[in-house]
């Protein structure tokens, strides 16, 4: 999940943080960077420089970036003397909600919200109207989510290797869907794909929450998602998790192996970072 706002910030804060350069990264918190960069220095309260921003979530509502940036724009709202509103743009694998951003007056007022998805979006459309690595500058990565492959609790595929067994009896019958074209679950999905050697069908969709709604509607046969979908359609009975897409097991879904024991040297994550608009 990445934010990203102006550089002609008005603020002179935000001006100095400019000068960390487009490529800078900070590890940590954008909140907590957020709360020392803007505190009032005679009252100590915490301020933010324009009085409502923008959270731009180039998703459908519903899925794990649009829930981690409710919670964030919910406590951004109580800590700083402003307001932070959530707007999903989904559209395009990202691309429509990350353009609205790039055009978005330099006040400093709206951020773009999204993933490592954001990285591929001009090998997929070369007439983007603006360049994420010209006009997005990295200033903090937040989080580095580990994902996995979900199933309905009633699919017939039992596991992993089942899945796979299946595809490579079926080519390209079995259906996959993601929150679109060149999002990190799709990619991670075409990397499963390769290395395992089968051919299964990709389905885009507007955000991950609409594919596990196709997933359930018997639609798709699987979902290449992050924890925050896994862990609670798993915990509820609605679904079950195959396999993980890290390394090592993820130790709040234990019933879930790693990918890479069946598919050896698969991972995938999906990274978030602060990012600034140049």
């Amino acid at each position: 999940m990445t934010t990203s706002f102006r550089a002609q910030d008005t603020h002179p804060q935000a001006a100095a943080t400019s000068r960390l350069g487009r490529r800078a990264t900070l590890i940590g918190g954008a909140v907590a960077a957020a709360s020392h960069r803007f505190a009032d220095a005679q009252t100590h309260t915490s301020v933010w420089p324009v009085r409502q921003v923008r959270f731009v979530v180039p998703f459908a509502a519903g899925g794990g970036q649009d829930t981690f940036w409710r919670i964030i724009a919910e406590r951004l709202s109580r800590k700083f003397r402003a307001t932070f509103v959530v707007e999903n743009k989904p559209g395009a694998g990202g691309a429509l909600g990350t353009q609205e951003v790039a055009r978005a007056p330099g006040e400093g007022a709206t951020f773009l919200c999204t993933s490592n998805g954001v990285t591929v979006l001009p090998n997929l459309y070369p007439n983007l109207g603006f360049d994420p690595g010209r006009d997005l500058a990295p200033v903090s990565l937040l989080c580095d989510l580990p994902g996995g492959i979900m199933v309905r609790r009633d699919s017939p595929i039992r596991d992993l290797p089942d899945l796979i067994a299946r595809a490579k009896a079926q080519p390209g019958r079995l259906t996959f869907g993601s929150g679109g074209v060149g999002t990190a679950n799709h990619l991670a999905g075409a990397l499963f794909a390769s290395m395992a050697g089968i051919n299964v069908l990709h389905v885009p969709y507007r955000g991950v929450s609409v594919a596990i709604n196709a997933l359930y509607a018997l639609n798709i046969d699987f979902v290449f998602t992050s924890t925050t979908e896994l862990i609670p359609n798993s915990t509820q009975g609605q679904a079950r998790v195959l396999g993980a897409t890290t390394s090592e097991r993820i130790s709040a879904l234990p019933d879930a192996s790693a990918i890479a024991d069946v598919v050896p040297g698969f991972t995938a994550t999906n990274w978030g970072q602060d990012t600034k608009v140049s």
